[in-house]
């Protein structure tokens, strides 16, 4: 853990906020004393590094690494370079590291109007049946998983979430649609391979973003 904390002294410049990650875990024992205390684990288990404009945040830990984009988002090759750039200093300290996974995610949010069903805005949705007068029946809270797979990605996973948020603007629902594509349990998977799966990743991500709004909602976000 010294020699990752020493390397990662490189990202302070960038990233001056910094906390540290734990892990906890806490062992009760069946059949002994009652009385007899549980047994606590405290372990340092990483630091997380937040930047000076609070944008980015990259956490480095002994069971991996991650990058993280906040709003006002920036082109993908800016997001893509700075990972590759803060993956090498990790690498530097961990030295030549089995990968088992890796994946990116996108979560966005939308923003429909209460009085208007999610039918009229998205294609993918949770559908519920109208009022017996044909009305909208009012939707306090709603989530959907759909779990399936990437066929542009060797073994890809793909994870769709959809849940209802608390409001953000007046007389307007906030939702999110959460697309999360990953890769597991490939044996000796390359870095070179890794890249590349990462940008068809995002392809994919595109696709299914575009396919989930209906036309005339879509090109609010253009």
């Amino acid at each position: 853990m010294a020699k990752l904390e020493a390397a990662l002294t490189e990202v302070q410049a960038d990233y001056p906020e910094s906390e540290p990650l734990k892990h906890f875990r806490v062992q009760f024992d069946v059949g002994v004393d009652p009385q007899q205390p549980a047994t606590t684990l405290d372990v340092l288990h990483g630091r997380k590094y937040v930047s000076a404009d609070k944008t980015q945040v990259v956490a480095f830990n002994r069971s991996g690494f991650s990058f993280s984009r906040l709003p006002p988002y920036q082109r993908w090759q800016s997001f893509r370079d700075e990972a590759k750039r803060l993956w090498t200093i990790f690498r530097s300290a961990t030295g030549e590291t089995l990968i088992t996974r890796f994946g990116l995610r996108y979560i966005n949010r939308v923003h429909i109007p209460f009085n208007r069903s999610m039918g009229d805005f998205l294609t993918l949705y949770p559908e519920v049946p109208p009022n017996a007068d044909g009305s909208l029946r009012r939707v306090g809270s709603s989530y959907m998983r759909v779990d399936g797979v990437v066929n542009e990605i060797r073994d890809g996973r793909l994870i769709i979430q959809q849940a209802m948020l608390p409001p953000e603007r007046e007389g307007f629902a906030t939702l999110s649609l959460d697309f999360d594509i990953s890769v597991a349990a490939l044996s000796g998977m390359r870095e070179d391979f890794v890249w590349e799966m990462l940008e068809r990743a995002r392809n994919v991500k595109n696709q299914l973003f575009v396919a989930s709004l209906k036309p005339d909602f879509l090109e609010t976000f253009r």
